[in-house]
């Protein structure tokens, strides 16, 4: 399937002239294959550990590549590009697929070590359970950018250390993503585990004394990283001089906040993203406590704050931070998760029905959506589960800049929907990621029926269908003015997204509003066949016709705009890699 789709690529990208690749700057290769990308491992057995397998909780594996000579293929058509380009051209290399990088192209006597060290820009996403594969990194030492996702806390410290010795220095942009996939599998992964012992073998001094230090580093992004080492962190980072700040499921978080707190300065920074989960907290559990209201804290301590993007249990007070940048504040996304009930151990975190302020104002009052409100976001990203609430409980917004509203579900959430939904069965989270799915559709079930099934729910229609009814059941028709297949996201929308669309666009919801999206717009558009992006309907339509419609290829002013605030759409992702 990969080896077909990049076969496609390459002859797209090389077509039939010559020496087409000379000029290029920049070389991604990436995939957006979800699942079966995620569970993506080496077999140790395979000659070179060149064969992909998903054996993640089922009876038989499967491969990705036929055979081991598939991935060999694939590696071969990459490098068949790769030499095409002019040597030291190259000033980023992203590989996005969630496996090994292969030798040929990053060990030590690979392309890029050897024909482009003048790389400025590396991004990886690799395999967390590969076998053990020699990276060359130190080779780059022009290196301003560096993001790697899925490194290893023994087998690629080395790579990592040797790379930050000749460039630390000068990077202005770092993201290390430390989740071992070992704890993630089958939805295990333990929010309290602690890797602070490679924290501190990443940061310690080299033998010959010299010290890893970030001086120029203003985006930093790091998940799964011990932030323990306090005194060790802040000698290596200048916090003070961040632009932009991720920590992702960080253990030992509120040590760091707790010192930036001590320290009682401002803390001057633009953007900001938090994710962290702590347990429904008990009187005789402070621990837990401590890491909220450090989060909470220390959003109140910063200014000139224009993004926030947070992730965390049910938490009403947060709102009582964010309304303090109101003067700043431009996109804001707060994606709440509720935790597993006691009986369901095990389970995963899912989305929380509704946004926490809810639990503060009634609806109709709801500060955010109040027209006194003093947040003048431009961006708004909240999560929301718009069966559970009924349209004549929409408040009436009035003055609002708000021009992008997303309605944030995961997609794994929203995919089980369409399992339940299609298969008239229940699925859980964890079934849902280990592949346990052995369902079998009983085709006498399903004929004769049509969109007006009683056992539809009405929350996600299974299969994309021509334009029509997106609140109702009804057979869909396909409309004069907008095909399906034009547009960019051609999906069923939720039942309850048309009347919900129908306030947003009218004039007593947002009065600004361009867009409203609906889904999971991380990794890439991993969960793309169950997003949905709508517009305003500014042609005349007659009365009683809806406001909105689907956003086409062809509204390319409106792309832009979902081009500029995509960033914000993708944070906060619920899936850990």
């Amino acid at each position: 399937m990969l080896d077909k789709l990049y076969t496609e690529l390459l002859l797209t990208i090389i077509s039939e002239r010559t020496r087409a690749l000379q000029h290029t700057k920049d070389v991604r290769i990436s995939s957006n294959l979800g699942y079966y990308l995620e569970n993506i491992s080496i077999d140790p057995s395979a000659p070179g550990n060149d064969e992909l397998e998903i054996n993640d909780g089922l009876d038989e594996p499967i491969s990705f590549f036929p055979t081991v000579h598939g991935f060999r293929r694939f590696k071969d058509k990459v490098l068949s590009v790769l030499h095409q380009c002019k040597e030291g051209n190259l000033g980023s290399f992203t590989w996005e697929l969630g496996s090994c990088v292969p030798q040929d192209i990053l060990g030590s006597n690979g392309y890029l070590p050897l024909k482009q060290k003048n790389l400025t820009s590396i991004r990886l996403i690799t395999d967390a359970s590969c076998a053990p594969m020699n990276y060359s990194l130190s080779p780059f030492t022009r290196l301003t950018s560096l993001s790697w996702h899925g490194v290893r806390e023994r087998e690629d410290l080395t790579a990592l250390r040797e790379c930050l010795r000749v460039c630390s220095h000068q990077l202005v942009h770092l993201d290390l993503d430390f989740l071992p996939r070992d704890k993630i599998r089958d939805g295990e992964f333990d929010f309290k585990s602690n890797n602070s012992s490679f924290t501190y073998e990443l940061l310690k001094p080299f033998p010959d004394h010299h010290r890893v230090s970030f001086p120029k580093v203003r985006e930093l992004s790091l998940a799964n990283v011990s932030l323990l080492y306090t005194e060790e962190l802040t000698e290596a980072f200048k916090f003070s001089s961040m632009r932009s700040l991720t920590f992702r499921y960080c253990p030992d978080l509120e040590e760091l906040l707790e010192y930036f707190l001590f320290l009682d300065e401002p803390f001057y920074i633009d953007r900001l993203e938090i994710q962290a989960w702590a347990e429904i907290t008990f009187e005789d559990n402070p621990e837990e406590t401590d890491l909220g209201t450090a989060i909470l804290n220390f959003i109140g301590m910063t200014r000139d704050l224009k993004e926030l993007f947070l992730s965390t249990s049910r938490c009403p007070e947060a709102w009582i931070a964010i309304f303090h940048h109101s003067h700043t504040l431009r996109n804001l996304v707060f994606h709440e998760r509720a935790g597993p009930e006691p009986w369901e151990l095990g389970e995963l975190l899912r989305d929380a029905p509704g946004p926490s302020i809810m639990d503060i104002w009634a609806w109709e009052n709801c500060a955010i959506f109040n027209a006194d409100n003093k947040l003048r976001l431009e961006f708004l990203g909240l999560c929301c589960k718009l069966e559970d609430f009924s349209p004549k409980f929409y408040p009436e917004i009035g003055d609002s800049r708000v021009k992008v509203l997303h309605v944030r579900q995961s997609g794994l959430e929203i995919q089980l929907k369409l399992e339940n939904d299609y298969y008239r069965k229940s699925y859980t989270l964890t079934d849902l990621l280990r592949g346990k799915r052995k369902i079998r559709v009983r085709e006498e079930e399903d004929k004769g029926k049509d969109g007006n099934d009683e056992s539809n729910d009405g929350n996600i229609i299974p299969q994309p269908v021509c334009s029509g009814n997106d609140h109702d059941t009804t057979k869909p028709s396909r409309s004069n003015d907008e095909a399906t297949d034009n547009r960019v996201f051609p999906n069923r929308a939720l039942r309850a997204l048309g009347p919900f669309a129908t306030w947003a666009f009218s004039r007593a919801g947002f009065r600004e509003l361009e867009l409203l999206t609906f889904g999971d717009f991380s990794h890439n558009g991993r969960y793309s066949k169950q997003n949905i992006l709508l517009c305003r309907q500014k042609e005349p339509h007659p009365p009683g016709s809806k406001n909105h419609r689907h956003v086409t290829k062809d509204d390319t002013t409106l792309l832009d705009l979902f081009q500029q605030y995509s960033h914000a759409l993708g944070a906060c992702p619920s899936d850990l890699f």
